[in-house]
């Protein structure tokens, strides 16, 4: 197990100790004392945090206790390990799309995942049998990325471990069965559809539902601006200006508060001073564009 532990440590990964014969961390409120660690196990660290690459204390660690198993935090080492299980007798059956004929565990339904997003199985990385029969595939985390954990999201029997999550490392024995490399090879880059699925880009954000707690706040919006144009319709020929101003900043102010659009406003403006010139002349409309946009922006910064 010593020798285990320093060579995937040489090769980069950060290793901690697990529980002879077991998965979880070798710390002293899990580990009890027996002959196996010579009553030492207090001095192993404290699990995934304390995973080192530093082959002194890889050699403390397993001078106390030379039958610990090996542990690698996976975040640590920049790894992202598929983690393809094999049923157990309290596990639901498969769910859509795996729930077809052959589908028997992780590893099928990661077959069924690739044929059902149209893409290769993502092979060719190092590979290792778990002590149950089941098959971890190691990729590397992308460049920038911290996936971390998750379980069941890519489908039946399928967990992954990334950022804040482990695996127990090859060579190791747990309830007396190895976990034996069956492909020797690098971890391979994480397949881009593979990463999509395990983390999706954000959604959109979703815009700011228009006057909260008003019951109708389409009708709301239509009644403001019905009642401001109406407004703006019914002004003299010498005010026409002056209540253009006015009411576009008051619609500037309905704009904060998420009534409606700058650009609804707008448009609902621009069209109405197209009838606001006098009988001899037609609309100014490079004036009143300008004081629309001027107290549309004012109205805006005033808020409510």
């Amino acid at each position: 197990m010593l020798t285990a532990a320093l060579d995937l440590a040489e090769r980069g990964n950060i290793v901690f100790p697990l529980k002879p014969n077991g998965k979880t961390p070798a710390i002293p409120s899990a580990h009890e004392p027996g002959s196996d660690c010579r009553g030492e196990c207090g001095r192993l660290g404290h699990g995934l945090w304390d995973a080192t690459d530093d082959p002194a204390i890889i050699h403390r660690w397993w001078g106390y206790c030379p039958a610990a198993n090996v542990g690698i935090n996976c975040g640590a080492s920049g790894l992202y390990v598929l983690d393809l299980d094999t049923p157990k007798p309290d596990t639901p059956p498969p769910w859509p799309p795996f729930d077809v004929e052959g589908v028997r565990d992780g590893f099928d339904a990661l077959a069924v995942l690739a044929e059902h997003w149209v893409e290769p199985l993502p092979l060719g990385g190092l590979e290792v049998r778990t002590g149950r029969g089941g098959t971890h595939l190691y990729f590397r985390q992308p460049d920038g990325a911290q996936l971390r954990n998750t379980a069941k999201k890519l489908g039946w029997l399928i967990d992954t471990r990334g950022v804040g999550g482990y695996v127990v490392a090859p060579g190791s024995i747990v309830a007396g069965k190895p976990y034996t490399i069956t492909t020797q090879a690098e971890p391979a880059p994480l397949p881009r559809w593979i990463r999509r699925l395990a983390d999706p880009p954000p959604p959109p954000p979703v815009p700011p539902r228009r006057f909260r707690g008003t019951p109708n706040p389409d009708r709301y919006a239509a009644v403001v601006l019905e009642r401001e144009l109406a407004r703006l319709n019914a002004a003299g020929a010498g005010e026409r200006n002056d209540t253009l101003n006015a009411v576009a900043f008051n619609l500037g102010r309905h704009v904060a508060r998420g009534t409606f659009t700058y650009a609804e406003a707008e448009n609902e403006l621009l069209h109405a001073a197209q009838g606001l010139g006098d009988a001899n002349k037609g609309p100014d409309m490079a004036k009143s564009t300008n004081t629309i946009r001027r107290a549309l922006a004012d109205g805006q910064r005033k808020g409510t």
